[in-house]
C-alpha cells in the first residue's frame, strides 16, 4: 500500500518547478531529439512496411510527436501526475489500418522504442537541471 501512496503523492513545489523547467526544454527540443525519437519509432523489426509507406509513416510520426506533446502539456498542467493515453480518431484509425494490413501487437513496439528514447532524453534533461539526486 505504501508504494501506491507514494505513486499518488504530489511532488513538492521545488520538484514541480523542476518538472516544468524540464518540460519547457522538451517543448523547445532541438530537431535532432525529435529525429532520434522518430528514428527509434520507425526502425524496430516489423516496421519496414510502415517505413516505406509514406502515408503510414507520416501518420505514425505525427502520432509519435503528438504523444510527446500530450505528455509535456499534461506535465505543465499537473507536474508528476499520471498522463492519460492519447486516444483520438487519428490514432485509432492508424491502429485499425495496421491491423487491416496484417500487423500484430508487435507494431506497438515502435512506440515503446520511441518512448524509451524520449525517456532517455528526459533523464538527461532532469539530471542536467539539478545536482540533487
Amino acid at each position: 500500500m505504501a508504494s501506491d501512496e507514494a505513486e499518488l503523492a504530489e511532488p513538492s513545489r521545488e520538484v514541480a518547478d523542476l518538472i516544468r523547467a524540464g518540460v519547457e526544454t522538451v517543448l523547445n527540443a532541438p530537431p535532432e531529439w525529435i529525429a532520434d525519437m522518430n528514428h527509434a519509432a520507425m526502425h524496430p523489426a516489423g516496421m519496414e512496411r510502415v517505413l516505406v509507406d509514406a502515408d503510414l509513416r507520416e501518420v505514425a510520426l505525427r502520432i509519435n510527436e503528438g504523444n510527446l506533446n500530450h505528455w509535456a502539456r499534461s506535465n505543465l498542467a499537473d507536474p508528476g501526475a499520471r498522463v492519460s493515453v492519447t486516444l483520438n480518431e487519428e490514432t485509432i484509425g492508424f491502429v485499425r489500418d495496421l491491423v487491416r494490413r496484417g500487423f500484430d501487437a508487435g507494431a506497438l513496439d515502435s512506440f515503446r522504442t520511441a518512448q524509451n528514447t524520449a525517456w532517455r532524453l528526459w533523464m538527461q534533461i532532469c539530471f542536467g537541471l539539478t545536482s540533487d539526486a
